[in-house]
């Protein structure tokens, strides 16, 4: 998935959780944590789908390579004690069904077709319980590279036929 998409898709949670931005990051494992809530966003099984289509560009010799593609976005949705994380996260999964939002996706070139059940991570760490919950989202986009073939651009044959009729 290149920036652009995954600059919209971070973007869509947010709003989709109704949490801000600033609230809502790439997961990395060590990364420092904000404040609850947040969620976190992990992309993971990236794969091409379909043959690429080649495409022209107005630059003589260069193409854009598309590649239909599918991926699993993970978001896991860390809460205070107390707060319904799965809740959140199922109707989260609805709001992607929702005409608004797959408008947004159509838009940007972004589809989420699918999403798994909400897993309930809760979890009691020392003395107090850590509300967590993860749902899966099946997405698709494209794949976009140019790539320049002007050294097979254009072939010239000249033919010189001949017939030896003895």
């Amino acid at each position: 998935m290149n920036s652009t998409a995954k600059k919209f898709v971070h973007d869509l949670i947010a709003e989709g959780l109704g949490i801000p931005k600033t609230k809502v990051i790439w997961y990395y494992p060590n990364a420092p944590r904000p404040a609850k809530p947040y969620a976190t966003l992990e992309i993971f099984a990236e794969v091409g789908e379909a043959q690429e289509d080649i495409l022209k560009t107005p630059t003589t010799g260069v193409y854009k390579f598309v590649v239909p593609v599918s991926a699993t976005l993970r978001v896991q949705l860390y809460g205070n004690q107390g707060d319904d994380v799965c809740e959140q996260l199922n109707v989260l999964a609805r709001k992607m069904e929702t005409d608004t939002f797959a408008d947004k996706c159509f838009a940007n070139n972004v589809a989420f077709f699918n999403a798994t059940s909400v897993q309930d991570l809760t979890e009691v760490l020392e003395q107090s319980a850590e509300a967590r919950a993860s749902v899966d989202f099946f997405v698709r986009t494209n794949s976009e590279i140019l790539d320049d073939l002007s050294v097979i651009e254009q072939v010239e044959v000249e033919e010189n036929i001949k017939i030896d009729e003895s």
